[in-house]
């Protein structure tokens, strides 16, 4: 574990602290581990909602006429599946089929693209994305400036719902909402996501950072009267795999997919795996140990073959 003074604070921390949360290191961040109880808070988010804090995650865009190419040879999923108002969980992997890290992609245009990362690999992930760049896609790292609320439970949508304008009940799985303009919270943009957190019904908000203490404070005071409770990492991980743990406990530098084959991998679709693709069906052949390259590596997706904008999500 870091030394105090070495961690970092999300936007949040004095909330933290004023709601006398048990604070602790993770991912180079300090973090709340508990409010009340683990039990309590995770007993919440199972049967009314809890308030997660995870603005520890690492954000990164990825835009210009290039970002496609970019995210396309970056992670091993298909990213022309993916059309605006998707996102998708992947990873992105080295030649010979080690883990960099894990991963969720959005689409938020053809041009536009949002990485969301682990907190403690952000620094290690920006240089490999920059490295493996030659397309020159436009990368910004937007840790700093966004902020990341898990709103997790079943009653997660009651308490959202005021503040969001579509009904959120349509909102599929693995599909987000853009809103801009002070359409959520009055806020300039945020992004309201659903990607299953916790195993949970519940949204994922991506805000401004400045404005994170006051999304915070409104949801907590309008979900008091659904049972509404600040949760801390350790509510969130007591029974379900989350992708800061799967980054800590599942992957070395030299681990490939096919060793173990989890089943928190089981979302790669072995037809699209085309990542650092000069000659794809070898490269994968060779790591998935096949003897040879066969139809399940097909060439590489061309622009052609991309989805369009496709605003089904509602």
């Amino acid at each position: 574990m870091a030394e105090p003074n070495t961690l970092e604070y999300t936007p949040l921390h004095d909330a933290h602290i004023e709601l006398e949360a048990r604070m602790m290191g993770f991912g180079g961040f300090d973090m709340p581990v508990q409010y009340s109880s683990i039990i309590e808070e995770h007993r919440a988010v199972r049967e009314a909602a809890g308030l997660f804090d995870v603005s520890h995650m690492g954000e990164v865009e990825v835009s210009g006429p290039a970002a496609f190419d970019f995210v396309q040879q970056l992670v091993t999923n298909d990213a022309g599946k993916l059309y605006d108002g998707r996102a998708m969980y992947t990873v992105m992997c080295r030649e010979d089929g080690g883990i960099v890290d894990d991963l969720l992609v959005y689409r938020r245009s053809e041009e536009s693209y949002l990485l969301v990362i682990n907190a403690s690999n952000i620094q290690k992930d920006l240089a490999w994305m920059r490295a493996n760049n030659p397309m020159d896609a436009d990368l910004i790292d937007l840790s700093k400036d966004l902020a990341l609320l898990a709103l997790q439970g079943p009653k997660a949508f009651d308490i959202a719902q005021p503040f969001v304008e579509k009904p959120l009940d349509d909102l599929k799985f693995y599909h987000f909402l853009e809103a801009h303009d002070g359409a959520f919270m009055n806020l300039d943009t945020a992004i309201v996501s659903r990607t299953g957190y916790t195993g949970e019904k519940g949204l994922e908000l991506y805000v401004p950072a400045d404005d994170a203490r006051t999304v915070w404070d409104t949801l907590l005071e309008a979900g008091d009267a659904h049972g509404l409770k600040p949760a801390g990492l350790g509510g969130w991980r007591r029974d379900t795999a989350s992708t800061e743990m799967i980054s800590q406990t599942k992957r070395t530098p030299t681990r490939r997919v096919s060793d173990g084959w989890s089943s928190w991998m089981r979302a790669i679709s072995l037809d699209a795996m085309r990542f650092r693709r000069s000659t794809p069906g070898a490269r994968h052949a060779s790591w998935l140990g096949l003897s040879q390259p066969n139809a399940a590596f097909p060439a590489t997706t061309t622009r052609s073959k991309r989805r369009a904008a496709k605003p089904s999500a509602w």
